[in-house]
């Protein structure tokens, strides 16, 4: 029931029509307790900042105190001060294949690309499943089965508010394994979690941790034991995030670029260098005769391999690269490039109620 209203304004009203007209209106929390009951998808709460600086996860997972803005994490009766809703992807992903329907379509969609030659390119380009990138992961041993999913990683933030004092941001993901033309469908969305608002986090990586964790579980060898109502059997269930997709400065933040003005290579796209400025902040300049002092830009040619040296030398990376963090894409192997330099695949990966965030 989507009323357009706060919870404390529809109990204000659940009060007055009460009062006034006795008329009962159902209670949202016993409405959101049944649909939990009748589903069996119960999210994760997940603390975080009260102001949505960081989460409190991963190497973070201990502190009692913000490291951005020295908030405290809990109140004084020891409850966190603020958290945010995580709903389980292979929880997800287990349901859908309980409806024989949509399982047929998640497994026979693909198939037709599995079965397709590993040397040989497509005559024609219509999917994800016809470039060469699926064929890469192929040869590195992913995507052996019809059943593995295929994600596409969606994060773009807005303001809820018109006067812009509410930004908020969806984290989305899109199941490529389903055709392109109901792809995009919004009962075909999956949105694990939302970055809360109104204050824009400081710290992506840290709320993205519980999905990263996730997607490393689901993307071992042994995958998730699953039972398929279109096979009428159990199956490992594995999925791969292999697209990352948003706004320029979404992307950049996910990818851990540096802001322009404190990285000597600023750009994701070309190798551009900056000046240092006595300030010590960078700028690029911009001559009056651009033709006689200024060289041809040379494109970044393959940016996971910038991702690569960001995890072997994280300080070459910060200093020469414009790499400010090794964020979820150099954690998420299936979008990085080689897999000899990757970290061995986990033959007992904890199951994701395992985890902890």
């Amino acid at each position: 029931m989507d009323t357009g209203i706060t919870r404390e304004q529809y109990k204000q009203l659940q009060a007055i029509l009460w009062e006034f007209r006795k008329v009962e209106l159902p209670d949202t929390r016993r409405r959101d307790e049944k649909l939990q009951r009748l589903t069996g998808l119960t999210p994760d709460l997940i603390d975080c900042c009260v102001n949505n600086c960081m989460a409190f996860t991963g190497p973070h997972l201990e502190l009692t105190r913000c490291k951005e803005c020295n908030e405290l994490r809990y109140s004084d009766n020891d409850w966190p001060r603020n958290n945010f809703p995580y709903l389980p992807v292979t929880t997800i992903l287990q349901h859908t294949y309980g409806n024989p329907a949509r399982a047929k379509l998640l497994e026979t969609y693909p198939k037709p690309f599995l079965d397709q030659p590993l040397n040989t390119p497509p005559e024609k380009i219509s999917d994800w499943w016809s470039g060469k990138r699926f064929r890469e992961l192929r040869m590195q041993g992913y995507f052996t089965s019809s059943t593995d999913i295929a994600f596409q990683i969606q994060i773009d933030g807005f303001q809820v508010t018109k006067r812009n004092q509410h930004s908020t941001t969806p984290v989305i993901l899109l199941n490529l394994n389903l055709p392109p033309e109901i792809r995009y469908r919004k009962q075909n969305i999956i949105c694990p979690f939302i970055i809360p608002g109104p204050s824009k986090y400081k710290n992506l990586d840290s709320f993205l941790q519980p999905l990263v964790d996730e997607l490393k579980i689901l993307g071992s060898p042994h995958g998730i034991n699953t039972y398929s109502a279109y096979q009428g059997s159990n199956f490992r269930l594995r999925a791969y995030a292999v697209l990352f997709s948003g706004d320029g400065p979404a992307i950049s933040e996910a990818i851990g670029m540096k802001a322009p003005g404190n990285a000597k290579k600023p750009c994701r796209f070309c190798e551009v260098e900056a000046t240092q400025a006595p300030n010590n902040h960078y700028y690029i300049p911009h001559p009056k005769n651009p033709s006689a002092t200024s060289r041809p830009l040379r494109l970044r040619k393959n940016l996971r391999q910038t991702i690569e040296l960001a995890t072997a030398s994280p300080s070459i990376a910060g200093n020469k690269e414009g790499m400010a963090s090794l964020i979820f894409k150099a954690r998420l192997i299936t979008i990085r490039d080689n897999k000899k330099n990757c970290p061995p695949r986990p033959t007992n990966p904890p199951l994701p109620s395992q985890l902890r965030y």
